[in-house]
């Protein structure tokens, strides 16, 4: 027995001993930072019973405590300093990162980091992730910087102490704690989480630690990202074929249809929906000449892009539950095998793996749009870029009359095509040209601080340019045979009363209420005015807008399998006493909409 202290003596003052000790703020600033994210938590979780919620505890603070340990141990194994100070700024700056951004989505959206976020981060540009952090306001960073601050003064605390001395047993202890604790992370619950991660399983809440969700969200949407674009892939191969299409054209002559794709525009903030500031002069004026229907309660399916779109273009509703939405065919596929050529002109991403260009807009005859985006904008800066607004793309749009021979042949029913505005995505104050930076902080009709004032004030301006490109787009169709609809994917929450710090993408209300204009021109007014009369009938009926596909579709008189009259939005068969979900893109939260 007496050989054992001298061993464990000789252990604790071996040079990996006495690097252990020196580096153990390691060790506290990974746990306190990650236990601070959990205490956040706590207050809003809502997946367990609140009698199973301090066994749940407990497991995090062990695989807290494993992971720090494991963290620790790594950045001891290296003598060499270089290698030491690389090790620890990197470890710190990756830990303190996570749990602020964590801090900022509990402090927020009252959830933590889940697949469906990673999915929307691995589908994210450079771009979009630098007008991201520009919407996080100083208030927000302070508060999460509060957050955090005792876990680093701590750490840096525990290395002045251990730097100047490392008392043997201290050592020892620490020694055996932390490799203990590494080893609790255990290879087989890393072995069965990879295998969840392979059936796109989600990471969330109390049941896994914050290094955990980080790490498999992550690998489980990466899964899921590439079991999307397989089946992408197969049904652009396959065209998702329909068993039967019946077609009862609505017009004799061909028809140009297009479809403008808004983004982040909420109702709300428009002049034309009741908003005190003139920002919709154009639409107005159409409005009061009975050539625009504007719908006045639409609510879109999901507060984000991504989800918002693929329930809107698709025959997929909330009805279908589980199944996903790319096991339905997309508007696309029905207008072209029902004789329409189609196309999609982008305003946003193209080059991204996961954009709405690649997941939808490849299915079309036509893939085409900014320049600057399908080039890919590379490192080059986003602020002042006249190439990057929405009328850069006016050129591109199409006519039936103009396509190639071919193509018009094969087409004879018409033309279809989605323009897919940059619309007021954020950041709101680049995107639009300095001719139309017409309301200020002043115009505002009530006042909620400098900062939040200026935001507004942006936002507002960029409604007043989506209305001018409108006005655009309708100037080029109103001598043809057109039908126009203009629809937002979501809108943005912008400090409102009962959320007076939310801005951007949110699940509440104001952020889902969305626009939806329906132009036909003169010559299809004049051919069907009985359906001007029908649609316009319908424009204060409830709608949620994952019914679209199956709204126009029905209303262009083609029939498929997948037709159900209740669907169709834009007839008396309509069912307005559908209920209206709405989902979010941060949590299996979901809201319903009166």
């Amino acid at each position: 027995m007496r050989g054992l202290p001298s061993i464990l003596h000789r252990v604790a003052h071996a040079a990996f001993g006495r690097r252990l000790s020196e580096r153990l703020w390691l060790f506290v600033l990974v746990f306190l930072a990650q236990l601070r994210v959990l205490l956040a938590y706590l207050p809003y979780q809502t997946e367990v019973p609140s009698g199973e919620v301090l066994p749940l505890v407990l497991s995090q603070l062990l695989r807290i405590g494993g992971w720090a340990s494991l963290l620790t141990l790594l950045f001891a194994l290296s003598p060499w300093k270089w290698l030491t100070r690389t090790l620890g700024l990197l470890f710190s700056v990756v830990v303190l990162t996570l749990s602020a951004y964590e801090l900022y989505l509990i402090g927020l959206y009252h959830v933590t980091y889940n697949i469906d976020l990673a999915q929307i981060m691995l589908s994210t540009n450079w771009r979009e992730g630098s007008e991201f952090l520009d919407s996080i306001t100083a208030e927000q960073a302070l508060r999460v910087l509060c957050q955090l601050t005792p876990a680093v003064v701590i750490a840096f605390v525990v290395s002045l102490v251990f730097r100047k001395k490392y008392p043997s047993c201290i050592t020892l202890c620490c020694s055996l704690t932390i490799t203990l604790l590494s080893l609790f992370v255990g290879l087989e619950n890393i072995y069965s989480n990879l295998r969840l991660c392979r059936r796109h399983y989600n990471f969330g809440g109390l049941q896994y630690a914050g290094i955990d969700r980080t790490i498999f969200n992550t690998l489980s949407a990466h899964k899921a990202m590439k079991h999307i674009a397989a089946e992408l892939d197969m049904i652009r191969r396959s065209q998702h074929k329909l068993n039967s299409v019946v077609i009862n054209p609505i017009s004799k002559a061909p028809l140009n249809i297009i479809l403008i794709l808004g983004e982040s525009a909420r109702r709300s903030s428009m002049h034309c929906y009741g908003y005190p500031l003139q920002n919709t002069p154009y639409a107005d004026s159409l409005i009061q000449a009975q050539e625009l229907i504007p719908f006045s309660n639409v609510v879109s399916p999901a507060s984000a892009t991504i989800l918002s779109n693929t329930r809107s273009l698709t025959f997929y509703t909330q009805e279908q539950g589980e199944k996903p939405w790319y096991k339905f065919p997309s508007i696309i596929n029905v207008l072209r095998q029902a004789g329409y050529a189609t196309a999609w002109i982008a305003n946003q991403e193209i080059t991204g793996k996961y954009s709405m260009s690649n997941l939808l807009g490849r299915q079309a005859d036509i893939l085409t749009g900014n320049p600057a985006f399908f080039k890919g904008l590379g490192g080059e800066g986003v602020a002042n870029r006249p190439d990057l607004f929405d009328e850069v793309i006016l050129p591109f749009l199409l006519h039936h009359r103009d396509l190639s021979d071919s193509l018009r042949m094969s087409s004879p029913r018409g033309l279809f095509q989605i323009v897919h505005l940059m619309g007021s995505h954020m950041t709101y104050k680049e995107r639009y040209p300095q001719a139309f930076n017409k309301f200020t902080s002043d115009s505002l009709p009530i006042h909620k601080g400098e900062a939040k004032d200026l935001v507004i004030s942006a936002y507002i301006n960029s409604l007043l340019y989506t209305d001018h490109i409108i006005h655009e787009i309708i100037e080029r169709y109103r001598e043809e045979n057109a039908l126009i609809i203009y629809l937002s994917d979501h809108g943005d929450a912008l400090f409102d009363e009962d959320y007076p710090e939310l801005m951007g993408h949110a699940l509440v209300p104001r952020a889902v209420e969305i626009p939806l204009f329906v132009y036909f021109s003169p010559q299809l007014r004049k051919e069907r005015p009985d359906l001007w009369r029908q649609i316009s009938r319908q424009r204060d009926k409830r709608i949620l807008s994952d019914l679209l596909t199956h709204a126009l579709v029905d209303l262009l008189g083609i029939h498929t399998e997948y037709t159900q009259p209740r669907f169709n939005f834009f007839a008396p068969t309509y069912d307005d006493r559908r209920t209206r979900i709405v989902v979010s893109p941060t949590s299996n939260k979901k809201m319903v909409m009166e």
